[in-house]
Formats: C-alpha cells, sequence, structure tokens
C-alpha cells in the first residue's frame, strides 16, 4: 500500500494513514513506554516507499514505521547529554535523519 497521505496524531499518541479518497486506512500506535508506544513525539517525516519516521522525544526513541506492518524498528537515541527538545524535521537522500534543537534557546 503506497503513503499517500500520514500525520501523527498526539491524541492517542498514534500515526493515522491516510488512502487517496481521504479516508483513514490505518491507525499505528498508542501511549506509553513500549514498542510501538509514544511519549513525546516530534516531527513525523515520510521516507522513501511506506516508510514513516517519528523521533520520540520522551522515551528517547528513534522510530521506523511501515504502513502495512506498523513499527518495524526502534531504537535508543543515546545519552549524549540531558538536554530534550529535539525533533525529526527530514531525511537525507542516504536515509539518514535529520534532527533539529532550534527552537530551545
Amino acid at each position: 500500500m503506497k503513503v499517500l497521505s500520514a500525520a501523527y496524531s498526539r491524541i492517542g499518541n498514534r500515526f493515522l494513514v491516510f488512502a487517496a479518497n481521504g479516508w483513514p486506512q490505518r491507525k499505528i500506535g498508542r501511549t506509553g513506554k513500549g514498542p510501538g508506544e509514544f511519549i513525546r513525539p516530534t516531527g513525523l517525516v515520510l521516507m522513501r516507499g511506506d516508510t514513516m519516521f517519528l523521533y520520540d522525544d520522551g522515551n528517547r526513541r528513534l522510530n521506523w514505521a511501515l504502513v502495512d506492518r506498523g513499527v518495524v524498528v526502534n531504537k535508543p537515541r543515546g545519552k549524549g547529554g540531558e538536554m530534550h527538545g529535539d525533533r525529526s524535521v527530514g531525511a537525507l537522500s542516504t536515509g539518514e535523519i535529520v534532527l533539529s534543537s532550534e527552537d530551545l534557546v
């Protein structure tokens, strides 16, 4: 299934995936600290194909999801200091994710 439109809903902490006609196709995720769960996500990024990326600053996790399978990879962000507030703003052609903390100061 090709992602035509996707959004992140902070109410319920989930991805919403929409079909070409605008009807909801799938809901992915919920509030929590386990796999496929989110606390304070920022910046949904649509990547190649059906891949979506969401950085969860609350859980300090990087999450990749596929439309038909939900969250398929989640990796810890690492400590790198105690400052929170990063958000995902895009992806490079190499597939690397770009995070920003520009609004912290």
